[in-house]
């Protein structure tokens, strides 16, 4: 297993790369969504060296790059790595307030309180939420999809279907296990109990799928440019 170090080296280099040049060959473990989330403040600075005459940019080798990047070319890598934490702990921000928004519908205002009371001191989420990874925007992604899944099944909402669209399209930016979200989304849709006649909602709900699935395109497609 390789080091935390290594990993948010990788991850927020791999980013920072891909806004600076548009050149996503570093991203080969994951795509590079979180990353460049990471990445986001560094954009600001600029005197931060990207060593792209480096023959590991050439090649690809993403842990030489890595450590030419932070700990050769530039002389506050401590810094840059603190900097980059800050997008993912608004991700975990953004996380416990789904949970709390999607609590109080369900259970009312106390319910909504108790889960954010239970999000907020959960040890994953306190783990996760101060290492750029790729784990925690998939799940905060993946939830806020099906989430507005079930406000469309529930409500008929039009922006449930919009959202849910473009969160699924984050989580597959996030990382490739976001794919999960298809077939989960397809029993979703197929198994929610509705008034209407079987055949009818099905053709409808397919629908929407569909739309959920294109919004999720255009959002994968904009990520990568």
């Amino acid at each position: 297993m390789k080091p935390q170090k290594v990993i948010v080296e990788d991850l927020m280099q791999s980013g920072y790369s891909y806004l600076r040049t548009g050149d996503a060959r570093l991203a080969t473990n994951h795509p590079p969504l979180m990353g460049m989330i990471a990445a986001l403040p560094l954009l600001r600075e600029k005197a931060i060296v990207l060593p792209t005459d480096h023959p590991s940019w050439e090649t690809g080798d993403r842990f030489l790059f890595s450590d030419i990047f932070l700990w050769e070319s530039n002389d506050n890598a401590k810094e840059l790595l603190a900097r980059a934490r800050v997008p993912i702990m608004l991700v975990g921000l953004l996380l416990i307030a789904s949970l709390f928004a999607m609590a109080r519908e369900l259970f009312g205002i106390w319910g909504g309180w108790l889960v954010f009371a239970l999000a907020l001191f959960d040890p994953n989420l306190l783990a996760h939420s101060r290492f750029v990874t790729t784990d925690l925007g998939l799940t905060c992604f993946l939830f806020v999809a099906t989430w507005q899944i079930w406000r469309y099944l529930d409500r008929g909402s039009g922006v449930g279907l919009t959202v849910s669209g473009l969160f699924a399209g984050l989580a597959m930016a996030a990382k490739y296990t976001g794919l999960l979200f298809w077939p989960g989304a397809l029993l979703i849709l197929l198994l929610y109990p509705t008034k209407e006649g079987w055949a009818a909602a099905t053709k409808e709900r397919l629908l929407g799928l569909a739309g959920i699935g294109l919004i999720a395109l255009l959002t994968l497609w904009a990520v990568y440019g």
